[in-house]
């Protein structure tokens, strides 16, 4: 499931990719940090976006898939330590993902990560997704 997952949040960045291609040339270069939240058992996801993800689905859980674009040589990832890293986030891989429970508040998750750009300059980025509040199977 996971693996399928990362799959999909990868041809959503490299859809993103091709999107920043057709604008200036800075903007291409640049690394940017892109997520989506996807609910860990029913599948429905709230699409990636560009430093800020969200769903409008309840489930019990989310994996959260953040994905660098245009990143090089390193992904140093900064995830807030009281959620599970489920794949990546490691210095090799330009992508992470993690696990959130869903609880009866609204959850705010920022991950940050450094990377090279193209001229092999470190740059941070962050993205931040958005967890509804969740009540039994509903929305609260």
């Amino acid at each position: 499931m996971h693996r399928i997952m990362s799959l999909v949040f990868a041809l959503l960045v490299a859809l993103g990719v091709t999107a920043a291609a057709t604008t200036p040339a800075a903007a291409a270069t640049s690394p940017a940090l892109f997520c989506q939240v996807i609910g860990n058992t029913t599948g429905s996801g709230g699409g990636a976006g560009q430093g800020w993800c969200g769903t409008r689905f309840a489930d019990s859980s989310y994996v959260l898939d953040f994905g660098v674009a245009n990143g090089f040589n390193f992904y140093n990832w900064t995830v807030p330590s009281k959620y599970q890293k489920v794949a990546g986030c490691n210095v090799s891989t330009p992508f992470c993902d993690i696990v959130v429970k869903a609880k009866a508040a609204d959850q705010s998750v920022t991950v940050t990560v450094t990377t090279d750009d193209v001229t092999a300059t470190a740059v941070t980025v962050s993205a931040t997704a958005e967890i509804p509040a969740v009540c039994g199977k509903f929305l609260c």
